[in-house]
């Protein structure tokens, strides 16, 4: 899904990301790819997004983060590059590359519920945030 979302970038970028995602048997991840997991908001979210290689930086002295961004009912994923997750609760899921190809367990998963309103890759605010900011920020303006 990655591959789709992140156009021929990606593969050109990461061919040892193309040689796992084709060979089924092969257990070796490239070791700056991590992909993390969230449950898509059933009540608060509003849209649903696929981001290519995004990157978001922090003015206020934070980490800045490259990563691409599926969200589509019930799951979200997110592929980082590079950089820490852009949300502390993620889920890491990077671990099940030591699996086998036909492996079968029972895995329970702590995923963070976050909602989806907005376009932009890795924001996770509700409505009434975007609203709140949103009326700070004209507040800041009209000063």
């Amino acid at each position: 899904m990655f591959f789709s979302a992140c156009g021929t970038g990606l593969h050109k970028a990461h061919p040892d990301l193309v040689r796992f995602a084709l060979n089924r048997d092969l257990r070796v991840f490239p070791p700056n790819i991590q992909i993390w997991a969230y449950l898509h908001h059933p009540a608060k979210s509003t849209s649903i997004r696929q981001a290519g290689v995004t990157g978001r930086m922090n003015l206020g002295g934070g980490n800045s983060h490259v990563f691409s961004e599926i969200a589509f009912p019930p799951f979200g994923l997110i592929m980082s590059l590079n950089s820490p997750p852009v949300h502390g609760q993620l889920c890491n899921l990077t671990h099940f590359h030591e699996q086998g190809f036909n492996a079968w367990d029972i895995v329970y998963l702590r995923l963070p519920v976050l909602p989806v309103v907005s376009f932009f890759p890795g924001d996770f605010r509700a409505v009434d945030e975007i609203q709140q900011q949103a009326g700070m920020n004209t507040q800041t303006k009209t000063r």
